[in-house]
């Protein structure tokens, strides 16, 4: 009996040896297909608010929509909503002194689950102070607009970096839903005599009038890098109008300051801020309304109806231009 036990438990063990294998590989199996796959991705965006319109009537620039450009988390199933900010209007001829008056840009804002960013509309430029106290100081804004021209007082320029029309600060939290990771803008310039001062810019301050008649250059413009086929030059700020020499330049494609109603008094783009006009009975110069943009890997897919989706080394990118949503799978 011996030989016969022997058998049956090599037999057994064997047998016993392939279901403990068996079940040893089965169970590796199993614990590898729950590793989930990953669900949340680092997004960035950025975003201009609406340009402000330049001042008509010894007129100063506008000031570039106010910048934000930051890094959330994205969810496969969330949806975003984006709202673009629009130009300021733009004013009419002049006098009256506050019929001239450059008008602020529109807000652009985008809804996360975070919380809602908003880029601020950039102040509008200021007019004949000196006819009507009350039309020639700058309005605040993402980017402050120029002072207008004439002697009177308080002369004061729009302050950058602000809720537009207020003096709260734009990139506090609140009412951001965190503290921005910049400035939105800066702040107008100077006039001097019947020479507008520059509106500001998205990237730097608006430049003072200065002798011999020149108006005030805008306030320098942003331009994207992070952002492929999207990237681009947004957020200038619109020169200051001449009296006799030369008119301010605008900051990127903002308007320039101009004697009467030369087209380079309007900007082009998105987010600029328009130049200001010096002769009495010609409108300011135009504005531009803001711009909305997002990078994603390439492993999410955004879905946008009416906005502009390319892929590129490693990502995929978003522009929109007017109002909607971003899903995201």
């Amino acid at each position: 009996m011996a030989p016969f036990k022997s058998s049956l438990a090599r037999s057994a063990g064997k047998l016993l040896g392939v279901f403990k294998e068996a079940d040893l590989s089965l169970r590796g199996a199993t614990q590898t297909d729950r590793v989930p796959p990953p669900t949340e991705f680092a997004g960035l965006f950025a975003m201009f608010g609406g340009g402000g319109s330049g001042g008509a009537w010894v007129g100063a620039g506008g000031g570039g929509g106010g910048y934000v450009e930051e890094t959330v988390t994205v969810t496969a199933g969330v949806t975003f909503t984006v709202s673009i900010g629009a130009a300021g209007a733009t004013p009419g001829d002049a006098p009256p002194a506050p019929n001239g008056k450059g008008n602020s840009g529109g807000n652009t804002t985008v809804v996360t689950p975070g919380g809602t960013f908003t880029a601020y509309g950039g102040g509008g430029g200021g007019a004949n102070g000196q006819s009507t106290t009350a039309a020639g100081p700058g309005i605040p804004g993402g980017s402050g607009g120029g002072m207008g021209g004439g002697s009177y007082s308080p002369m004061t320029v729009g302050s950058g970096n602000k809720v537009t029309g207020t003096s709260n600060p734009a990139q506090a939290s609140p009412p951001q839903p965190q503290t921005l990771s910049r400035v939105q803008g800066y702040d107008g310039g100077n006039s001097q005599g019947d020479q507008g001062g520059g509106g500001g810019g998205a990237g730097g301050v608006g430049g003072d009038a200065y002798s011999s008649g020149h108006g005030g250059p805008g306030g320098g413009a942003v331009t994207l890098s992070n952002f492929g086929p999207f990237n681009g030059t947004y957020g200038g700020g619109g020169g200051g109008c001449p009296s006799g020499g030369n008119g301010g330049p605008g900051g990127g494609n903002a308007g320039d300051g101009v004697m009467t109603n030369q087209t380079a008094k309007n900007a082009t783009g998105y987010g600029n801020g328009g130049g200001g006009v010096r002769e009495a009975g010609f409108v300011g110069g135009s504005a531009t309304a803001g711009i909305f943009v997002l990078r994603v890997p390439d492993a999410v897919t955004i879905t946008s109806p009416g906005g502009s989706i390319s892929s590129a080394g490693g990502y995929n990118y978003l522009q929109r231009t007017g109002p909607g949503t971003v899903t995201f799978s």
